[in-house]
């Protein structure tokens, strides 16, 4: 029987269950997110309508801190602590906290009524309780009788509570202090535990909502979870986040993008001239470097790996092609002796010879013609030949940069139709960056659109075709569906505040 494997960033594949051993666990992975990422944004928080950041190292510092404090309470591993509150930092810093000692956390939904906190508290025997505030804290002090293992009850939001004296109640804040007092008498412990942690120890009780009975507990461990994240990460292609790219330093073009490019998929990229459309091929494929440009903020990832400080070789040897706009071709040389560079990366010997075979399928002009100089072929032919070039390096995402600029109707309606079948028979991603709209949202199945170096829409390519504005700033319609004029546009330049 052969084993499942999925494809790795570098191209190469590995079991579907594998995992490095040095990063098995949750712990071990923010451990080691805030030594590469320290200062990068690992959650937000919406606070009183103003988003509070929290980045890696901030973190892992204060899962430390309740994980050293809870240590401090005589918590041991195996032990389950009860984290009960909405979805905040705080309560996720003790999931991992429990985890990085060895613990299981066992969420609760924070409006569950008593009697269903009863339940699951004394059926995952836990020893521990994370709260969010007086609420949450009151269901569990009413049920602590019942609740036998039960010892101590954290809670975060102290209002309401002060005046509580109950023994086994403790703040978070009273928590870390323990912490730091643990940490100083025991210098290097906590590691040492983190280590200690194995990816098919038992992550997480997640209960079901019981609405048919008595909530039921899945018992996952960190493999499971770890590797599930990973490999729907590796089905999402390239993904750009919040990139900004500055040229010679000084010039800022891309301000905040973010787009993706599901694997499979095939995705526009809509904007006039100047909007940034290149800039953000360049920096997914790494050309931008070339041009004296930079991604200063932010990051680009393909299937979940980093790819903005590559090399362009490097990027191509991951999968990633970028056809640049102009039909760049090497005029003196034959068409055949123009597709062979694109597969470089492949070696040389019968591979090579099957994918150009491949390749001429899909573009028969170019096999009838394989032998002319690539200066004296059409421009649509050269369009083509810049496409099987990239086709030729068995690409996973293809870049394509204004395929139908300077081209016939006819033939652009050929090109588009030639990368369509790409898609659907090699299972090649698109991004594909058009002024010509019409044509790119008749291919694609989700766009972008990009105005002054912003992503300023996007939607599924209904939402995007049936938008009024885009209809009249890209398709040329009225609301109606009537073709405008370009007298009854003019006043586009005012009309486009829309987009700012």
């Amino acid at each position: 029987m052969t084993r499942a494997t999925v494809a790795t960033a570098t191209g190469a594949t590995r079991p579907l269950d594998w995992l490095d051993p040095t990063l098995g666990t949750f712990p071990k992975l923010v451990t080691d997110n805030a030594r590469r990422l320290a200062g990068k944004v690992a959650i937000r928080e919406k606070r009183l309508g103003i988003w509070q950041s929290h980045t890696w190292s901030q973190y892992l510092a204060e899962a430390r801190l309740i994980a050293l404090g809870l240590a401090a309470l005589g918590f041991a591993r195996g032990d389950k602590t009860a984290i009960v509150g909405d979805n905040r930092p705080p309560l996720y810093w003790a999931m991992l906290a429990t985890q990085a000692l060895g613990g299981v956390p066992v969420p609760l939904y924070q409006d569950s009524i008593e009697t269903e906190m009863q339940y699951i508290v004394d059926h995952a025997e836990a020893r521990f309780a994370v709260v969010e505030d007086q609420e949450q804290a009151d269901k569990l002090l009413h049920v602590r009788a019942a609740c036998p293992r039960l010892e101590y009850i954290i809670y975060d939001d102290p209002r309401g509570l002060r005046r509580y004296t109950e023994p086994c109640l403790l703040s978070l804040t009273e928590l870390r202090e323990r912490g730091e007092k643990f940490e100083r008498e025991h210098p290097g412990w906590l590691d040492g535990e983190i280590a200690r942690g194995q990816a098919d120890d038992l992550a997480i009780i997640c209960d079901t909502s019981g609405t048919t009975g008595q909530p039921k507990g899945a018992l996952l461990t960190h493999r499971s979870l770890i590797v599930t994240a990973w490999n729907a990460v590796a089905s999402e292609g390239v993904r750009a986040d919040d990139i900004e790219v500055i040229y010679d330093h000084v010039i800022l073009v891309l301000k905040g993008v973010s787009l993706e490019v599901p694997e499979e998929g095939i995705v526009a990229l809509l904007g006039a001239n100047g909007a940034g459309k290149s800039t953000t091929l360049k920096a997914i494929s790494g050309l931008l470097r070339t041009e004296r440009g930079e991604v200063t903020k932010g990051g680009i990832e393909f299937l979940g790996a980093p790819i903005h400080r590559l090399d362009p070789a490097d990027v191509v040897r991951r999968g990633v092609v970028q056809v640049m706009e102009g039909r760049h071709v090497f005029e003196h040389l034959s068409v055949e002796e123009n597709l062979l560079p694109g597969a470089y990366t492949r070696g040389s010997g019968r591979a090579v010879k099957e994918q150009l075979e491949r390749m001429y399928g899909y573009f028969p002009r170019l096999a009838e013609r394989r032998g002319v100089s690539a200066g004296y072929i059409s421009g649509g032919e050269q369009q083509m030949l810049a496409i099987g070039r990239a086709l030729m390096a068995h690409p996973r995402v293809m870049l394509l940069d204004e395929p139908s600029m300077g081209l016939a109707p006819m033939l652009v309606a050929e090109i588009y139709e030639i990368v369509a079948r790409l898609n659907r028979e090699e299972k090649v991603a698109v991004l594909l960056a058009e002024q010509n709209a019409a044509m790119a949202l008749g291919v694609a199945q989700y766009a972008y659109v990009m105005e002054n170096g912003r992503v300023v829409l996007d939607g599924d390519r209904r939402t995007i075709s049936e938008n009024e504005d885009i209809k009249e700033f890209y398709l040329g319609l009225s609301g109606v569906g009537q073709r405008r004029s370009y007298r009854d546009v003019k006043s586009y330049r005012r009309r486009k505040r829309w987009l700012s």
